[in-house]
């Protein structure tokens, strides 16, 4: 049986935005005004130190101003040119000033020491309209990311870790406006890409738009699936309807139902329990599987959780309305335990909901 969460993870490394802000003593995005190489040729270990001059076109920490033009040097294994065309490119730089004044990038990555490792492409002008009087200093450097997703070229795969929640703890009003202009997109790719994360918001109108442009977002539907089963937690009863719509449709993959099937085992509400009953009478282990965990989940009174959190595990202490030693007994997240008790934790499940089915009803 395949694991709870279906599992995806982005192609490309996303920045660690707070680890790099709180290490630099400047952040600014700067043009490149010029590039100078000077070469080690040692046999053992051959280097390049190159040298980069910029001219400050936004400055998100630290004090320089625009127009400043400032030294940035650093050290590439290998002997190699700079790539062309790099003057005129503008970039967002996370820099350390050592003590003789002198300025050097912070690495983006681990994987590689060029250029493309040192600095992030984003676009010279601002297109994003939030106010940045009122941003941190990492909200800044988040704002310029967005920007540089939304407005720079098309790079196959140059920003797919926004899709896979890399930044879903950071400043959810500037990701709510960047989704939401992503979302009117004419171009299907970045519509889905900003549907997918409303959903990831818990927007309940992306989810009835989803469901509206549906075939024109097929081929999209695994990115969409991923935003759906890991983070939509909205208790709404309209948004629940639309899930348990996308469950059953026939003319949604399965993963997609599988997707849509989880958020509902993982909101659990009185709400929701008429939808994971049907995913407990589906026969199919899966969704079966599903079916007992939201029906566990509720009765035991945890809240809706989010992959990496403690799922599946009561808070020390706490206890929900229903809950018995035999609820307890009969909570299982397990796929392995679960097929080896399937017939037993089907037939408790489902003998708890018709004893207690009328007492769910009546709860707010």
């Amino acid at each position: 049986m395949a694991p709870l969460f279906i599992a995806h993870a982005s192609p490309v490394a996303a920045p660690d935005l707070k680890g790099l802000v709180a290490q630099s003593d400047r952040v600014i995005v700067a043009s490149i005004l010029a590039v100078n190489d000077t070469e080690n040729d040692n046999k053992i270990s051959p280097s390049t130190h190159r040298t980069a001059e910029l001219s400050v076109l936004r400055s998100l920490a630290g004090g320089l101003l625009i127009g400043d033009r400032i030294s940035v040097g650093w050290t590439e294994t290998g002997l190699k040119k700079a790539k062309t065309g790099l003057i005129g490119e503008s970039g967002l730089w996370f820099l350390k000033l050592d003590s003789t004044g002198r300025f050097s990038p912070l690495p983006l990555t681990s994987t590689s020491s060029s250029i493309d490792a040192v600095r992030l492409a984003v676009p010279k002008k601002l297109g994003f309209l939030a106010d940045g009087s009122k941003l941190t200093s990492v909200e800044l450097a988040l704002r310029e990311i967005l920007n540089a997703a939304e407005n720079g070229p098309e790079a196959a795969g140059q920003y797919s870790y926004l899709d896979y929640g890399a930044y879903d703890d950071l400043s959810p009003v500037l990701r709510r406006e960047f989704y939401s202009r992503l979302a009117q997109s004419p171009i299907e790719l970045k519509s889905a890409r900003g549907l997918a994360g409303l959903v990831r918001l818990d927007d309940v109108q992306a989810l009835r738009r989803i469901e509206t442009k549906f075939r024109t977002l097929t081929p999209f539907l695994d990115l969409i699936g991923f935003a759906i089963s890991s983070r939509y937690r909205n208790t709404d009863p309209t948004g629940l309807a639309i899930l348990n719509r996308f469950a059953s449709s026939a003319q949604a993959p399965k993963s997609f139902q599988i997707a849509a099937a989880e958020a509902i085992a993982f909101i659990h509400t009185a709400d929701s329990v008429p939808y994971v009953e049907a995913l407990l009478n589906s026969g199919e282990a899966q969704r079966e599987l599903l079916g007992a965990a939201g029906l566990a989940m509720y009765a035991n009174g945890v809240k809706p959780v989010l992959p990496g959190s403690s799922a599946g595990f009561m808070p020390s202490g706490v206890r929900g309305p229903f809950a018995t030693e035999e609820t307890m007994r009969n909570f299982t997240m397990d796929p392995a335990r679960f097929t080896q008790n399937r017939s037993q934790l089907l037939t408790f499940w489902k003998s708890w909901l018709a004893t207690n089915r009328n007492q769910i009803l009546k709860t707010p």
